[in-house]
């Protein structure tokens, strides 16, 4: 064997060593929720319950209002224990404006099989369920 060949073969190695499962690899970044308010009242946004391929964990959506119809938007995120290219189990825990009774009702929606790639938004559209 020459010592180009040997060459060739070693750098294809290391090569392939040290981008094998980078594409999918590591926690989801740069994420957003975005929520869709389709209830027949204003709701508030608590926060959403995550189950990912890493574990389980909250991301606090810090009581965030938003009326009938309309949308919100959260700033990027990282996601730590869902990786890039993995999918997970998402519950948005909500507070619904109840006007008769005058006094917030919780809520929960659960939305699964959400896969994850870095830079994306999640869209959860609130119903009346």
């Amino acid at each position: 064997m020459s010592k180009t060949f040997v060459r060739v073969v070693v750098l294809s190695v290391f090569a392939m060593i040290f981008t094998a499962g980078n594409a999918f690899a590591g926690d989801c970044k740069q994420v957003k929720f975005k929520f869709t308010n389709s209830t027949a009242a204003k709701v508030k946004v608590k926060n959403i319950r995550i189950q990912g391929n890493d574990g389980t964990w909250t991301e606090n959506i810090g009581n965030h209002q938003i009326e009938t119809n309309r949308v919100y938007t959260t700033n990027k995120r990282r996601l730590n224990k869902l990786d890039s290219g993995k999918a997970g189990k998402f519950t948005v825990n909500y507070d619904r404006w109840d006007a008769p009774n005058n006094k917030w009702k919780g809520k929960s929606q659960t939305f699964s099989n959400q896969k994850c790639s870095d830079g994306k938004t999640f869209s959860f559209k609130l119903t009346n369920k």
